[in-house]
């Protein structure tokens, strides 16, 4: 099945954390954050990305383009799961290409717990605010330049 087999790897490449889909400026701001508090964190969770593209790419070849072990014959997508599945492939898509306003709706959701908890220090909403700031623009009153912290080319 063509189409199963399309949307199954843009799933396993966003997994992966490819540049341009959602989870790659998730994985990006992790590792990023736990490099600041701990490098040899952030080495071991690298390391478990490259374990986890491995064993997606290996599920990929087994599924997808093993041998086959049955007769019968795989149904395809009806157009009713097709047209969920390229909503959810656009929307990792779109995600990944202009994260700017989520970036902003969990900087405002992260200001929030960190001034109850004191959990999350200024430097991760800093961050955060960076990466809105490169990847798109910023809507509200949460704006990075309102704030004081506009890219100046990557100095504090």
């Amino acid at each position: 099945s063509p189409r199963l087999g399309a949307f199954a790897m843009v799933l396993v490449m966003a997994t992966l954390g490819l540049p341009g889909l959602a989870n790659f400026v998730g994985e990006f701001l992790v590792l990023l954050g736990t490099f600041r508090s701990n490098p040899y964190a952030a080495v071991l969770a690298a390391l478990g990305t490259v374990l986890s593209a491995a064993y997606a790419l290996k599920f990929m070849q087994q599924v997808f383009f093993g041998a086959r072990r049955e007769t019968g014959a795989t149904p395809e997508l009806s157009g009713r799961h097709a047209f969920a599945a390229l909503i959810l492939a656009l929307s990792l898509l779109g995600l990944g290409l202009l994260p700017g306003p989520m970036l902003h709706v969990v900087d405002s959701g992260l200001e929030r717990v960190g001034s109850f908890s004191g959990v999350f220090p200024p430097s991760c909403a800093r961050s955060i605010r960076k990466m809105a700031i490169v990847y798109g623009p910023l809507t509200g009153s949460g704006d990075a330049s309102a704030n004081g912290t506009a890219n100046n080319g990557g100095s504090k």
